[in-house]
């Protein structure tokens, strides 16, 4: 099966970028060599629409504030009094 593209067509030249989906398929369009590729960048006040990684753990819901966990690993550490303390690895 063939990877979706997104095509960008700038100063009359084509430029394809592939279509990735996030843990809550929601679709986006990878443009991290656009400007290597064009010398152009993009604009997008506030990140409103702009993602900065890929976690295959973690879920930022920027619209309703918050961060999800898919994973996670704990540890048990004896802490005196404090009783077991869980970490989570993000």
């Amino acid at each position: 099966m063939s990877q979706k593209k997104v095509k960008v067509e700038i100063e009359g030249k084509v430029f394809e970028y592939p279509v990735i989906e996030g843990t809550e398929q929601e679709k986006a369009f990878d443009i991290s060599k656009l400007r290597d590729q064009t010398g152009y960048i993009t604009m997008d006040n506030g990140f409103a629409n702009t993602s900065t990684c890929q976690s295959a753990i973690t879920f930022l819901d920027g619209e309703k504030g918050g961060l999800r966990q898919t994973k996670a690993i704990f540890l048990q550490l004896p802490l005196g009094g404090l009783g077991p303390l869980a970490f989570s690895l993000a």
